[in-house]
């Protein structure tokens, strides 16, 4: 199932950022292929949360990463 969802989102971004014909051709595809598998918004909106380690040396570096991780 996760290679479909996978596919679906390529086309999506295909959909969102493609020239005439191919954001035509994508949008259709995206619509039968959600159809197809029974996929809602939803599922393709789901997304797993990344967590990273970062170091730091000092009180300055620590708040720019603090900055940066609340974007």
């Amino acid at each position: 199932m996760s290679d479909i969802l996978e596919k679906i989102k390529k086309l999506q971004v295909l959909a969102e950022r493609g020239l005439d014909g191919e954001r035509e051709n994508a949008e259709k595809m995206v619509e039968i292929l959600m159809k197809k598998h029974g996929i809602s918004t939803v599922d393709l909106e789901e997304e797993k949360e990344n967590y990273y380690l970062f170091a730091y040396n000092g009180k300055t570096e620590r708040q720019l990463l603090i900055q940066v991780s609340n974007d």
